[in-house]
């Protein structure tokens, strides 16, 4: 009995052993080697207990009916415990089986529906041991197709000796983790721009490459126009400043700089404001608000650090988001400081030039004045004392003679006074045409009105002349300079235009006289219009502009032209 006790002391140990060491798989990882090593344990103790069988008999101490019974319990025991140990083996592997198949399932689903591309290699040869479906989605291909090819099969060929190189340093722990920005090849499509995460991992004990990509194509061409914007603004030559919507400088570039005087830091986040006079600021802001597209253009005065003032031309305009809400807004500024003096000085001289012009057409229009009183008074007094003189010739001649020869002297007298009346007609139209007597007595209307008159006589061209008032008054300087506009416009109809009808209108406003003059003719040409040796157009031009009036020229080919003269009254 002792004995068997003694032998049996070792047998429970085992068991006990085998028990703890089953237990203790659910704390380790390794749980299928504590697992392997609990069996054997329990094989041990049964081996154990066929040993204390065979002692018992070979010492012949052994089957008494006590002993039989103690055996027998003692193996009843070792046989209990070897089925519940191997139920629980079984369901310990049952469990870890299942466990394992629901990590892998998860593992699946996690690893199929990342949002980037996730490529398994191997780190030998780099082939692709699997992927998940943002991958095939990113390059076109299948599953299949990836798994046959090498992870640098999907990039350009300038790219793979680069990329087997990284990949290289990761397989051998010279590079823990690494991001690069490359390409990918897609199948059948346009090469995209990818960011690369690789990192060395362990799946199952073998040592493998994962790789996370991005497609980033859109994103890397959004920065590569930011960075083209910047580099652009920063090299520009007109001062470029971006503001918030609470009107605070977020950005300026050097040309910025250097035109208010400011250095970048002391802009950043200051309002815009400081850049102008309060008035220019006002006036910025309201043009901004009333132009319904938030972008505007005009002439501003600038303020310097120092406080000087300078003219700019200034463009201002919205910054959309992808959802077109405003983030920011875009000025540019340009120095037009010189550009604004050479302007003032053209405008001085025009206006000199202007003035020179209105004074000699002033004393062309009293030379003329003067010439048409002195062929009116002296040439035609000259003329009607020749003819007097002749009248009495020939009377002096009938009284004294009635020969032939007489009567020829006669004839020739006669002819010679028709030359005279002749010489009364074309003198009286060379003094209405330097200055017609009807402008000065009658006003403008009656001069216009006869104009047409004599114009249609000598061109066979059919006119429908208005002017309304009837005694259309105004001050002599425009009422010349009107019926001069209209002389040449006259004329430039008889010589170009081909025209058989004309309609003349003229009328007296409160604050203008509106002239338009139509023809039916041929249409004049926009290049006639504008070409600068239409020196007939550029006088009634200059005419118009001494008064501060508009002169507009409108011809449609075929359809004839229209000329409309307003000219202010004060």
């Amino acid at each position: 009995m002792q004995v068997a006790i003694v032998l049996g002391f070792p047998i429970a140990l085992l068991l006990i052993a085998a028990f703890m060491t089953i237990k203790l798989k659910s704390h380790e990882s390794k749980y299928i080697l504590w697992i392997i090593l609990g069996a054997i344990i329990l094989l041990m103790a049964i081996s154990e207990t066929a040993g204390l069988q065979i002692f018992l008999i070979n010492t012949g101490s052994g089957f008494s009916p006590l002993n039989k019974k103690i055996y027998d319990s003692l193996l009843l025991v070792v046989l209990t415990i070897t089925i519940i140990m191997l139920v629980a083996i079984f369901k310990t592997m049952n469990q870890s089986y299942l466990a394992l198949k629901n990590s892998e399932e998860k593992f699946r689903y996690l690893f199929d529906n990342q949002i980037d591309a996730v490529y398994l290699i191997e780190p030998v040869n780099l082939k692709i041991i699997d992927c998940n479906r943002k991958a095939v989605e990113m390059t076109g291909y299948t599953i299949e197709e990836l798994r046959s090819l090498s992870f640098e099969d999907l990039h350009p060929r300038m790219e793979r000796n680069n990329v087997q190189q990284i990949l290289e340093k990761i397989a051998e722990h010279k590079m823990d983790q690494a991001t690069f920005v490359l390409h990918h090849r897609k199948n059948q499509g346009p090469i995209i721009i990818i960011e690369m995460n690789t990192s060395l991992i362990y799946l199952n004990g073998e040592k493998t490459i994962k790789i996370v990509t991005r497609d980033i194509t859109e994103r890397k061409l959004k920065e590569d126009k930011v960075s083209m914007f910047f580099k652009a603004t920063e090299n520009s030559l007109e001062a470029i400043g971006l503001s918030d919507l609470d009107k605070r400088l977020i950005y300026v570039n050097n040309a910025f700089e250097v035109m208010f005087g400011y250095p970048r830091d002391e802009l950043i986040g200051k309002k815009i404001d400081i850049l102008y006079p309060d008035d220019t600021y006002r006036k910025l802001l309201k043009s901004i608000q009333i132009n319904d597209e938030g972008g505007w253009i005009g002439e501003l005065t600038g303020r310097k650090k120092d406080g000087s003032l300078f003219s700019l031309l200034v463009s201002s305009s919205i910054i959309l988001n992808d959802d077109k809400t405003i983030i920011a807004r875009m000025t540019t500024h340009r120095d037009i400081t010189e550009k604004k003096l050479a302007e003032e000085k053209m405008i001085a001289y025009t206006d000199q030039l202007r003035s020179l012009s209105d004074h000699l057409t002033t004393i062309r229009e009293e030379e003329r004045l003067t010439l048409s009183r002195e062929i009116h008074d002296g040439l035609g007094s000259s003329l009607t004392g020749l003819k007097m003189d002749l009248t009495m010739l020939k009377r002096n001649i009938l009284e004294c003679c009635s020969n032939k020869p007489v009567n020829e002297i006669i004839n020739n007298i006669k002819s010679m006074t028709e030359l005279i009346d002749t010489t009364f007609g074309l003198m009286r139209r060379i003094v209405k045409e330097l200055r017609p007597e009807f402008l000065d007595e009658l006003g403008l209307g009656e001069a216009i009105r006869w104009y047409v008159s004599e114009f249609e006589k000598r061109t066979n061209i059919k006119f429908k002349a208005t002017v309304f008032p009837k005694d259309i008054v105004t001050d002599k300087k425009r009422s010349i300079t009107i019926f001069r506009i209209f002389q040449e416009i006259l004329i430039n109809i008889a010589r170009h235009s081909k025209a058989t009808e004309v309609t003349v209108f003229l009328r007296k406003k409160k604050e203008t006289i509106f002239l338009l003059v139509h023809d039916n003719g041929i249409g004049i040409k926009k290049e006639d219009i504008n070409n600068i040796k239409s020196f007939g157009i550029l006088g009634m031009q200059e005419r118009t502009l001494i008064f501060g009036g508009k002169l507009q020229i409108e011809g449609i080919e075929g359809h004839g032209t229209t000329i409309k003269v307003d000219i202010p009254l004060n």
